[in-house]
């Protein structure tokens, strides 16, 4: 009988197993359990990028597959997470919800997000790395996947889309991204950040990966770093191999004592988007 029982749960292990490694790696939408959040993640071919190495050599990093956000993570979606508007449509997704510890939410931030800009369509805004990775913590938990913050690796390959590290020409960029040539509107002369979206996607449909909102990423050695450019940069700072590091500017006027661990106050063109491994 024993026995019997130990080869039914292998066979079911296995099946579980060849069930996973036959996910089609193709676009899909995915549904958070226990919310309204939706949105669309893309596959990335694997690949072999070139990029400069710390002397300015370039090294050849070769990148697996993995799915991406079409679009920047949203308000509608971080949101979910951050103020824990999950509902319990099964027993199942309660447990699942009691997963993240209220505890490990954000805090309430000293300014308002969405910096006036709108909020409904638009990319999460001013939340730091912590507050991304967090994020993607929460959502795996939810839905049982692998999700996380991009590699500066995966980033730039799927900015790239195939094509070479070249910087577009103003009418390029106009085409496919928000940034300080054409992000300014009557009520905000300086610029600012834009719906999702609202630009053409690059050659694997993927929309807003240069401008809008700079986007967080893990560099090799674990640390926080920002790219892509943004709404508020010139063109020169708005190409695939755009990088910011000087994270601490981005909290300069905070009030806290210590600085928020949650958001940037001076990061209103800061944002992020989520990949999922196999």
């Amino acid at each position: 009988m024993q026995c019997s029982y130990l080869h039914w749960v292998a066979l079911c292990a296995l099946f579980t197993s060849a069930k996973a490694f036959a996910e089609p790696f193709e676009r899909y939408t995915e549904k958070v359990p226990g919310t309204l959040v939706t949105f669309e993640m893309l596959p990335v071919p694997a690949g072999t990028l070139e990029v400069a190495g710390n002397d300015g050599t370039p090294r050849r990093k070769e990148v697996k597959r993995f799915w991406i956000a079409r679009t920047e993570a949203t308000f509608d979606e971080v949101d979910t997470f951050r103020l824990g508007l999950e509902f319990a449509d099964d027993v199942r997704n309660d447990r699942m919800a009691r997963l993240v510890d209220a505890r490990a939410r954000p805090s309430s931030p000293y300014h308002n997000p969405a910096c006036g800009f709108g909020q409904q369509g638009y990319a999460a805004l001013t939340v730091t790395h912590h507050h991304a990775q967090a994020y993607c913590k929460w959502l795996s938990a939810k839905t049982g996947k692998k999700y996380r913050l991009p590699t500066e690796a995966e980033w730039e390959h799927a900015c790239r889309a195939g094509a070479p590290a070249a910087k577009l020409s103003d009418e390029e960029l106009n085409a496919v991204a928000w940034w300080r040539g054409n992000s300014e509107t009557d009520e905000f002369p300086d610029g600012k950040a834009h719906p999702v979206a609202t630009k053409k996607p690059n050659a694997w449909g993927i929309h807003d990966m240069l401008g809008n909102a700079m986007e967080w990423c893990t560099a090799g050695d674990g640390k926080p770093v920002l790219r892509g450019g943004s709404w508020k940069d010139p063109a020169s700072r708005v190409h695939p191999g755009a990088c910011f590091t000087k994270i601490d500017l981005l909290s300069v006027t905070d009030p806290a004592d210590p600085k928020s661990i949650w958001w940037h106050r001076d990061g209103q063109h800061v944002g992020f988007r989520v990949v999922r491994e196999e």
